[in-house]
């Protein structure tokens, strides 16, 4: 069957570009298609739609001329369609002895001059590592250069293994890249060579996306990154290092009235240092936040889950999905009782609105908690639970607590139901726990396992999934 060039093209636009990133390389894709027939393959090569998105992966620094001849081909087929520039696509885990191995023409040439200058009006997307003189160079280009850029993933690295940068703050003070680009709204750096976010002069009061999760910044600088991008932020990632005011490029400017983070949906923060201390959590709110992440860096001590309570509670009318941070133990044994109990259900007391919550191993439910929990005192809306069990008794306890639950809410489901007439209907006030994942020692897990196993044969879990994994 003949089909239309016009179809044919759609269909392939479809394989080569349908999801942002593309389910399967392009590279790969429009291979394959090429691969089919002749008519297939100038169907492919003179559609510029079919050219938007474009990989470089590294090679060696040979075959210069080769390769620019390569790239250009490519590039050129799409016209002046929008443009999705792929040039590194992360650092591996061993860096090569050459920061060069990781680019594509092995340094042979400047991917910066040869590639993503001649191109900078085309490009919407843009991932690549920058190293050594590319650095200073792209970040002091002119304003409007990426007129039509809406998002960057860029890795900022000098050389191996001199990481950093030797920049001046004369230098600094220059960067103008990103000062005057409009369209620009998601920015995922990785800054290798002691540049700060704030130096990069992003157009932060229309960021929606922030990504420095690699970028352990101080306390200062992430206050600083939250005012500016307040008006706009969507979803962002940091990772903050507390260890006291003071950073030499940025002077902490203090708001009385904090910082209401109103557009916020989804946060990630990776805490270290003395967090107890920490003023953050007090300036920043968060009202409209419905999924907050927090991960354990280096040392954490119990006050840490107080700290961090007045920052919880500002999304206490929004917070769907919370994973708490983990918590130091007092010692290398694996404890046996739960911890910092009056924190936790502080903590917990605060997000009626959760529907997940992710618990680490050193944090455990049991007591009076379990009881409110059940009976939804505590959590009413929370339907899966992914938490760690101190010893066999205290993960009978947390199943128990489920069923309870569940069998709460279906008393409550059915006195709704039968009132369902009457001019003001009582809603159910609990929801049913539809997944529990427990995490165990390995020496009870078997314990455990046989017992869920009655458990289900015999009906009394009904919908509920049970997870059983041992600690590592």
């Amino acid at each position: 069957m003949n089909v239309s060039k016009e179809i044919l093209i759609r269909i392939f636009h479809h394989a080569v570009a349908d999801t942002y990133p593309p389910a399967a390389s392009p590279t790969t894709t429009r291979n394959s298609i090429g691969l089919v027939c002749k008519y297939w393959r100038k169907t492919l090569i003179y559609a510029p739609s079919l050219w938007q998105f474009i990989t470089f992966s590294p090679t060696t620094d040979q075959h210069r001329e080769q390769r620019l001849a390569a790239a250009y081909t490519w590039l050129r087929r799409g016209n002046g369609a929008p443009l999705y520039l792929n040039l590194c696509s992360g650092m591996p885990e061993h860096l090569p002895p050459r920061i060069e191995d990781l680019l594509y023409g092995g340094g042979a040439f400047s991917v910066l001059e040869k590639i993503i200058r001649p191109f900078a009006f085309r490009i919407v997307s843009l991932s690549c590592l920058l190293c050594k003189n590319d650095v200073g160079t792209f970040l002091t280009l002119p304003r409007g250069t990426f007129p039509v850029l809406e998002r960057v993933n860029i890795f900022f690295v000098n050389s191996i293994p001199d990481l950093r940068s030797p920049f001046t703050l004369e230098e600094r003070m220059a960067f103008s890249v990103f000062v005057d680009a409009p369209r620009l709204t998601s920015a995922r750096l990785h800054l290798f060579n002691d540049l700060h976010p704030l130096e990069l002069r992003l157009p932060w009061a229309q960021m929606t996306s922030l990504d420095f999760g690699s970028v352990a910044m101080s306390e200062d600088i992430c206050v600083g990154v939250l005012q500016r991008a307040a008006p706009s932020l969507v979803e962002a990632w940091f990772s903050i290092v507390f260890e006291g005011r003071g950073d030499p490029h940025f002077a902490y400017t203090s708001t009385a009235m904090g910082v209401s983070m109103h557009r916020l949906r989804r946060l990630r923060l990776i805490l270290g240092g003395e967090v107890a201390d920490a003023e953050l959590f007090h300036i920043i709110s968060i009202p409209t936040l419905k999924n907050l992440r927090i991960e354990k860096s280096g040392s954490f001590a119990g006050e840490d889950l107080a700290a961090i309570y007045p920052f919880i509670a500002s999304a206490s009318g929004s917070l769907e999905e919370l994973t708490l941070p983990d918590v130091d133990m007092q010692t290398n044994a694996h404890p046996h009782r739960p911890l910092f109990y009056s924190e936790i259900t502080n903590l917990l007391r605060v997000v009626p609105q959760l529907i997940y919550l992710h618990l680490p191993r050193s944090i455990f439910l049991d007591g009076d908690l379990l009881d409110d929990l059940a009976v939804g005192r505590v959590l009413p809306n929370i339907r899966a639970l992914d938490i760690a069990a101190a010893g066999v008794e205290n993960g009978h306890r947390l199943i128990e607590t489920a069923m309870r639950r569940n069998y709460e809410a279906e008393v409550q489901a059915t006195l709704a139901s039968s009132s369902s007439s009457m001019i003001e209907a009582t809603p159910p006030l609990v929801s049913p726990i539809s997944y529990l994942r427990l995490e165990v020692a390995l020496v009870d897990r078997g314990i455990l396992v046989e017992w869920v196993e009655g458990l289900k044969s015999s009906g009394w879990l009904g919908d509920t999934i049970v997870e059983l994994f041992a600690e590592d």
